[in-house]
């Protein structure tokens, strides 16, 4: 068995008694696709969870978070006051509780998750970040990192949402008319992933 192996299965010792037979029934299921080719496979997340990233700085986001945090706060200290009085913890105490220290959220982690340029622009005007994300989700592209959004800026300027057949069908007409050559060129690439050198390759 190897050391990767070992670690996860030393992990799951430590759920309790329930989780354990989750995990145990989806090993169970995904065993008769070993060795299986996915049929698709999506690379990058979703749109349509960019949102959430501004939503959390958001004063309504923020104050939910807070409230979340208090909530598991009053459980830590609930586990400690329960064990210095010398009574058993359950399974689930010990496993989610006991090694936990309280804390209080701040903005800081979810603000670096969000475009520089609109941290910039916005800086603490906190319900601005989720009304332009409302406001611009059709221009919205997962970046390089994982579960981190950007705005496709070139998309944006011909006011076309990225998942709008129109814009690979103005992008070829802006190469066969010669208007704009260099962004239509690049848009059609980045959301093709070929690289015609001539506009009527495109148009086929």
């Amino acid at each position: 068995m190897s050391s990767h192996n070992r670690r996860s299965l030393l992990r799951v010792s430590r759920y309790p008694t329930n989780k354990r037979w989750y995990f145990v029934n989806n090993i169970h299921y995904i065993a008769k696709f070993c060795g299986s080719k996915p049929y698709v496979f999506r690379k990058e997340s979703s749109r349509v969870n960019a949102p959430t990233l501004a939503y959390v700085v958001s004063d309504k986001g923020f104050a939910n978070r807070q409230k979340q945090a208090q909530r598991i706060n009053d459980k830590i200290d609930a586990v400690k006051a329960k064990e210095m009085a010398g009574i058993a913890l359950t399974e689930n105490e010990k496993t989610y509780y006991k090694n936990l220290k309280n804390k209080a959220p701040t903005r800081i982690d979810a603000l670096k998750k969000l475009p520089k340029d609109l941290v910039q622009k916005f800086a603490d005007q906190w319900n601005s970040y989720l009304h332009y994300y409302e406001e611009n989700i059709g221009y919205i592209k997962p970046a390089k990192r994982a579960f981190h959004f950007e705005f496709d800026r070139d998309v944006q300027e011909l006011g076309i949402a990225n998942n709008d057949p129109k814009l690979l069908e103005v992008c070829v007409e802006k190469l066969l008319k010669k208007q704009d050559v260099a962004r239509a060129q690049r848009i059609l690439e980045r959301y093709t992933t070929q690289n015609f050198e001539h506009p009527k390759d495109w148009k086929k």
